[in-house]
């Protein structure tokens, strides 16, 4: 078990996906710009370089195998042209075999 903060940098990125307005569906297909600017551009999606947030995770360990499960949360706003506060969650699960080598 365990917890504690996260640091991450963006690099690349494209989103993708459907967007309903009232007006209708469209499609969603733009690269990712990864900056502090708010100024809106329907070419790209822009999102701030920089996330940071807490993390907790639990594991069990059992002979060679183990599982994990984590839940990740951002504390900072992740898309810069809104006043919508968008943040990152993310939750993992991870399976694990350790070999014996020596």
């Amino acid at each position: 078990m365990g917890a504690g903060i996260y640091f991450a940098a963006g690099m690349s990125g494209k989103e993708t996906g459907q967007e309903v307005t009232i007006a209708g569906n469209n499609a969603i297909n733009r690269n990712v710009q990864f900056t502090t600017s708010s100024n809106y551009s329907a070419n790209y999606t822009s999102v701030t370089p920089i996330d940071f947030g807490t993390d907790a995770f639990a594991g069990v360990e059992y002979k060679n195998f183990d599982v994990a499960v984590n839940y990740s949360k951002s504390s900072s706003k992740v898309e810069t042209t809104s006043s919508t506060k968008y943040q990152h969650q993310t939750f993992g699960v991870s399976v694990g075999y350790a070999w014996n080598l020596k």
